[in-house]
């Protein structure tokens, strides 16, 4: 299937595939970020806002949050871009 022709819809169709929501953070409440996230998103928002693309935009705020939760997850958490 060309990447032009896939939706999710059509994937389970195909193959018979159903959904099954599940919140995988239910009993985890709000967790604080720390100092340094606070103060790496300050300035990457400033970035991002000012940047014409929206690639640098989304990467300006969302790497320091995937940063943040490998440091307190360590060897629990990967990233696949």
């Amino acid at each position: 299937m060309a990447y032009s022709d896939f939706s999710v819809n059509k994937v389970k169709k195909v193959f018979g595939l159903t959904e099954k929501p599940v919140n995988l953070f239910n009993d985890l409440g709000d967790i604080e970020a720390s100092h340094c996230l606070k103060e790496t998103l300050e300035i990457s928002l400033k970035l991002a806002l000012s940047s014409s693309s929206e690639k640098a935009r989304s990467e300006f705020i969302v790497a320091p949050i995937l940063l943040e939760i490998e440091k307190r997850n360590q060897e629990e958490f990967s990233i696949f871009s």
